[in-house]
């Protein structure tokens, strides 16, 4: 790890004191948390040593160091009085054993705890589970695992839970393994997980003495769920006696697995078979695949060549108005603003339904404008707002704005603008319209960001009984009854965050909108230091009211929904790299919603969600020695290492907007929307070819200009001027 602590650790000397201890734990700092329990240890009254060796060894444990957390709870339990209530280092010492492979000694301690009557109990079944199954009992495992789905799990811990019976079962009874999996594919709505299920129990009724299963799954696999892991693991060896498959399937999973050359292969084998009276459909959609190859490699003429092949082998697929609009992108990349204007159109009047027909729409009005074409511009800006709502609409009156600026009707492109305003005065383009009109404030600088106070809750009950007339201590008594309640909290005094989480996000999802509810969870979570539920539900008390009340809702409740943890450390993290407070919070908020924990399908991980490969390479910049992915799950590593990078991309593009594009989709695409830009902010957003990376940067903005109000004093929310 990054500050890899050694099996008989001498850290730096830290003062012997429990909370600062915990606070340091919290962050991430784990050689400073050691520091500081050892110091209790050593040198604090007895009764404070007994109280924080189970603490101790929780550091232990997130540190990777098992075997010093099997020795800090044994003593601990050795040490204990016999009146002492020794049930959580019972549990942890049982986790630890486990780690550590002593699964005999694991198991025993499971069984105490659960006997003691502990209150985490149905956790340590599950940790029975795991430990009965690495030692090959698999019935007792199974029997155990039976009883714990009839009670109310968290999808995050059931599921898994299924998926691990099914493989423990799959060689000792695979006839049990069998009922497993076909529970996991009726309870997951994973294609990933639905794939391997799939394909696992068509092997076992293959060693079972029927191929049919398997010779069915193989192509049914490939074919629904291309883009798995299952599916390119299988494609290079089908079952003997397999169907023969369309060239197109297994071209279409290599190019999921970037395989390009094989991908290649398989798409001009199907064109080749359909085009000449096959299935003009997978010939058309073999040509499309066959672009976006060509794309890959940078051959810009073979792309447009294959996009105009989709339209003449059939214009009805899917992919159709994908084909249209990534040729006019091409055509527009390389300077052929009037046939990309054509293919616009074509994607406008054969596919109006399409989402990308708003997005052509867009795409020729801004051609006009590109074109000095300002009043044509504006009267197609002005239609594009008529036929749409929303983001669509805000948009259009945002350039039909710029294009009557740029004609010189500077007083109906302001009226335009504050149209916008009223409209969504806090969304992005309301934002982006408020610097149009030169009523942004100040700059992107450093806040000098304090610690806040306790929220004032006596004042957030008030409003809400006033809005709702709803009576926030009612919903607390239905609370209390809840078991996820008390189960959630005795998980997070172990330490295990991850579980506990997922128990009280179960007691959020079944909130709803219930204003009373959510507020009572936002209070009691804020209490417990989870700082990302706390978030989660106070957005939601804020949307489940009338937007004119959300308005008046007291500045606590918005600081709820837009909080600063981790404070020292987003702090120190900010100062050492240079980086602005307020968009490092803005930009965490949105990556992660403050969870540490957080992970993403494309493996990224932490509070700034930086991916592994990208996380090396900040840990050579910043030389940190010995660095892990596992590191960046922990706060003050996540927070340094994001505030590096978003920092880094500032010096570079020297915008926000910019830089936060690059955060997100990589310099080299941030770079090519800035070159088409022309120095424009609201060109560089619109220019931006990504779904996800356009949302990004707004909603990014978005929060950076509520964090501005909420910590800077400002009377609005607001951008910095440009």
């Amino acid at each position: 790890m990054a500050t890899n602590v050694a099996e008989t650790p001498r850290p730096t000397p830290a003062p012997p004191d429990p909370a600062l201890a915990a606070e340091f734990a919290r962050q991430g700092k784990f050689e400073a948390a050691i520091g500081s329990y050892l110091a209790v240890i050593e040198q604090g009254p007895a009764e404070d040593r007994l109280a924080v060796q189970p603490a101790l060894a929780r550091v232990y444990l997130d540190d990777g160091q098992a075997a010093a957390a099997v020795r800090q709870l044994t003593t601990h339990l050795l040490e204990a009085p016999a009146d002492a209530d020794v049930r959580p280092a019972q549990y942890l010492l049982a986790e630890a054993l486990a780690l550590q492979g002593d699964w005999e000694s694991a198991l025993s301690f499971y069984k105490t705890y659960i006997q003691a009557g502990g209150g985490a109990a149905t956790y340590a079944r599950l940790g029975r589970v795991e430990v009965l199954v690495r030692l090959g009992r698999s019935s007792e495992a199974e029997l155990e695992a039976e009883r714990l789905l009839e009670e109310e799990l968290p999808s995050s811990v059931r599921l898994p839970l299924v998926l691990r019976m099914a493989q423990a079962l799959e060689m000792s009874q695979p006839e049990a393994a069998l009922v497993w999996y076909g529970r996991l594919l009726e309870e997951s709505s994973s294609t990933a997980t639905q794939a391997l299920a799939l394909w696992h129990s068509a092997l076992i009724q293959h060693e079972l003495g029927d191929d049919g299963p398997r010779l069915a799954a193989w192509p049914a696999v490939i074919q629904r769920y291309p883009a798995t892991s299952t599916a390119q693991n299988i494609v290079d060896d089908p079952p003997p006696g397999a169907t023969t498959l369309n060239p197109y399937y297994t071209g279409h999973v290599y190019f999921h697995a970037g395989r390009n050359s094989d991908a290649r292969r398989e798409f001009e084998a199907s064109l080749a078979v359909n085009r000449a009276g096959g299935d003009r459909s997978l010939a058309a959609r073999a040509s499309y695949y066959l672009a976006r190859l060509d794309e890959r490699a940078g051959d810009v003429s073979g792309a447009l060549s294959g996009y105009d092949r989709v339209l003449e082998l059939d214009p009805s697929i899917e992919l159709a108005d994908d084909a249209l609009w990534r040729k006019g992108q091409l055509l527009k990349q390389n300077g052929s603003v009037a046939e990309a204007a054509a293919s616009y159109r074509r994607l406008v009047a054969e596919i109006p339904g399409s989402s990308l027909a708003a997005e052509a729409r867009f795409g020729l009005a801004l051609f006009d404008y590109d074109g000095s074409r300002f009043a044509d511009a504006a009267g197609a800006f002005a239609d594009a707002a008529g036929r749409a709502e929303d983001e669509e609409r805000w948009r259009a009156l945002l350039w039909q704005g710029k294009a009557l600026a740029a004609a010189g009707d500077d007083e109906v492109a302001q009226a335009a603008w504050r149209v916008l305003r009223r409209e969504t005065p806090n969304g992005y383009y309301g934002l982006r319209a408020a610097v149009l009109l030169g009523d942004a404030l100040g700059t992107l600088t450093d806040s000098g960001l304090e610690r806040t106070p306790e929220p004032n809750w006596a004042a957030i009950e008030a409003w809400l009984l006033a809005t709702t007339g709803e009576d926030p201590a009612v919903s607390l008594e239905a609370l209390l009854y809840d078991r996820r309640w008390g189960l959630g909290q005795e998980l997070l005094a172990l330490g295990v965050r991850r579980r506990a989480a997922g128990e009280f996000g179960l007691l959020l999802g079944d909130a709803g909108s219930q204003p009373a509810v959510l507020q009572q969870l936002a209070r009691f979570f804020h209490s417990l230091g989870m700082a990302d539920l706390s978030s989660r539900a106070a957005t939601r008390l804020l949307l489940a009211v009338p937007q004119q009340a959300a308005g008046d809702a007291p500045g606590d409740l918005w600081r709820l929904a837009y909080p600063a943890p981790f404070l020292p450390v987003l702090r120190e993290a900010a100062d050492q790299e240079g980086a602005p407070d307020l968009l490092l919070l803005a930009l965490v908020r949105q990556e992660s919603f403050f969870d540490p924990l957080a992970g993403s399908t494309a493996g990224a991980l932490g509070l700034t969600q930086v991916i592994p490969p990208t996380g090396e390479d900040i840990a050579r910049d910043l030389a940190v020695a010995d660095f892990e992915t596992e590191d960046l799950y922990r706060p003050s590593v996540s927070l340094r290492f994001g505030a590096h990078y978003i920092q880094q991309q500032l010096e570079d593009f020297g915008n926000f907007y910019y830089a936060l594009a690059a955060y997100n989709a990589g310099p080299g695409n941030a770079q090519r929307w800035r070159d088409a830009a022309s120095g424009d902010v609201d060109r560089f957003v619109a220019e931006i070819s990504f779904p996800e990376t356009r949302a990004y940067v707004k909603l990014v903005a978005e929060n950076l200009a509520r964090y501005r109000q909420l910590y800077q004093g400002l009377d609005q929310p607001s951008l910095p001027q440009d």
